[in-house]
């Protein structure tokens, strides 16, 4: 959840293989954002002063939504960022200690 400048709280919900919900609340008003199939694991929303709401997780997929109070909001894939570029000198290992 994270509040935009505006005062609208954007709310994101998944469920699995189905998918991923982002909401819109501004006072009496809801709608659905954005839908959106894609993996997500403990996702982090950050709101810019533009009115998007980036959808991303440290070694994932990220995700910007243009909320659109009146219209649908299209939901634009941007970039992979992997555990490497996340963390420099970083090496994935299957060895368990000895």
């Amino acid at each position: 959840m994270t509040r935009l400048p505006s005062g609208a709280v954007v709310c994101l919900s998944s469920k699995g293989d189905s998918g991923h919900w982002l909401t819109v609340y501004r006072g009496n008003f809801s709608r659905l954002a954005g839908h959106w199939t894609g993996f997500l694991q403990s996702p982090y929303l950050l709101g810019d002063g533009v009115g998007n709401v980036w959808v991303m997780r440290l070694g994932g997929d990220i995700y910007r939504v243009s909320i659109r109070l009146g219209d649908k909001s299209p939901v634009e894939f941007v970039e992979t960022i992997s555990e490497s570029d996340c963390h420099p000198g970083y090496q994935k290992s299957n060895d368990g200690p000895d």
